[in-house]
């Protein structure tokens, strides 16, 4: 999704002398994708249409962080709602090949909270199961992005009242993001640290870490999220970032670590005499 899919984009920058690599590969090319539609709620026929079939799972009632996290955002467990889907199978729908990708997701409305526990998008799907013998091409349904299942995953079981406040990747395993966070955890202040539960948290505008965070794979979705569906979640920002790690997993080679992503919403004052520029107006702002 946020490679260069098209190989004659990099060639051409090469043969310019620029640079080919996106941020977080430590280059300086940022993509930006906009789509202007309007999302309403799908029925599981019309997931099914995009070869998306729901599963059930309650694996994710095991997992100590997440249930760690419970006790500390003092959430109601029997208000969590499990919303799997799985592009399953090895045979085609609407003349595309299923990608055997998957969105496994609990999302809990009075907390206003979405917890990805396992996702495997389309796109990567593909890349990583190419050689497989099931595979019958490598066209993608329009369906494919985390951002956009996830929020018709979250209007599936809440209301216009429902508020988002926190995004939870949970035991994330994306190399590239590891590698952000690993980077993050080598500067001095925090080289002796384990950020076991309660975990390490930055704040928007005291931390460049935030920003970093954000643009990782495991981040960007999130901000996509905000971003594109913003007319219906209501303008809101990530004021905080808090890494994790699983006390067992942290000492072991290849740490699995989560990301928490808290909300604000933005509220914007009301506009004074002689307040004209845009700055001054985002100076006002407030974040609730």
């Amino acid at each position: 999704m946020y490679d260069f899919e098209i190989g004659c984009v990099a060639e051409t920058l090469r043969d310019l002398n620029v640079d080919d690599k996106m941020v977080y590969d430590g280059g300086k090319n940022v993509r930006i994708h906009h789509i202007h539609k309007r999302f309403r709620k799908l029925e599981e026929e019309e997931y099914a249409q995009e070869g998306w079939a729901p599963y059930p799972d309650d694996n994710y009632n095991k997992d100590d962080v997440l249930n760690r996290l419970s006790e500390a955002l003092e959430i109601d467990k029997s208000s969590n709602i499990h919303i799997g889907h799985h592009h399953k199978g090895s045979d085609v729908q609407q003349g595309k090949p299923t990608t055997n990708a998957h969105f496994d997701t609990v999302i809990n409305p009075p907390a206003g909270i979405i917890v990805v526990v396992n996702s495997r998008s389309p796109t990567k799907s593909v890349e990583s199961g190419r050689a497989d013998e099931w595979r019958q091409g490598d066209q993608l349904p329009d369906l494919k992005f985390w951002s956009d299942v996830a929020y018709l995953q979250w209007t599936s079981v809440t209301d216009e009242s429902s508020d988002l406040r926190y995004v939870i990747r949970l035991n994330i395993t994306n190399e590239r993001t590891k590698a952000v966070i690993g980077h993050i955890m080598t500067q001095p202040s925090l080289i002796d640290r384990y950020p076991m539960f309660p975990g390490i948290s930055w704040s928007l505008y005291e931390d460049e870490e935030v920003a970093a965070l954000l643009g990782t794979p495991n981040g960007i979705g999130v901000a996509w999220l905000l971003i594109q569906h913003k007319a219906q979640l209501g303008h809101k920002i990530v004021k905080k970032v808090t890494l994790v790690y699983k006390d067992w997993l942290y000492l072991k080679e290849g740490k699995v670590p989560t990301l928490i992503f808290e909300f604000g919403n933005v509220v914007a004052a009301e506009k004074t005499k002689g307040e004209e520029s845009a700055e001054e107006r985002l100076q006002h702002m407030r974040i609730e």
